[in-house]
């Protein structure tokens, strides 16, 4: 029932252009946790991930739990630095927050010239 002195009630009209999709998305951390193997047959797949958040628009800040990573080596850790270099050119921040002894190690070996951001841990909601 629609009254003259009152607007009509239910859904809105649809928008002018119904073939324009527009989605809008603030987030200001983003956690991930990776587990298994960082290496040369799951680098692709971990680079395609991470691209999504990356992404202009994306979170303010990419979190990385890497506690469940047993096994990395560089070509298997070159997306998380590419990440970092992304996020970093639109003003946003990579951190990782927790490591496993493989990443500890890799990180800390002298032949890996790169540094990552760390933090302190995450609080684990699943324990």
């Amino acid at each position: 029932m629609v009254r003259e002195d009152l607007p009509p009630t239910g859904p809105p009209p649809p928008p002018a252009h119904p073939e324009r999709l527009v989605l809008s998305l603030h987030q200001q951390s983003v956690v991930l946790r990776i587990g298994g193997q960082l290496n040369a047959d799951t680098a692709g797949r971990l680079r395609l991930f991470l691209s999504m958040f990356t992404v202009d628009g994306g979170p303010e800040e990419l979190v990385l739990d890497l506690a469940g990573v047993h096994a990395v080596d560089e070509e298997g850790m070159a997306p998380v630095h590419e990440a970092d270099d992304w996020m970093r050119l639109r003003q946003a921040s990579l951190r990782v927050a927790a490591v496993s002894p493989a990443v500890a190690a890799h990180l800390g070996d002298a032949r890996c010239s790169r540094t990552l951001d760390t933090g302190p841990p995450l609080e684990r909601s699943d324990r």
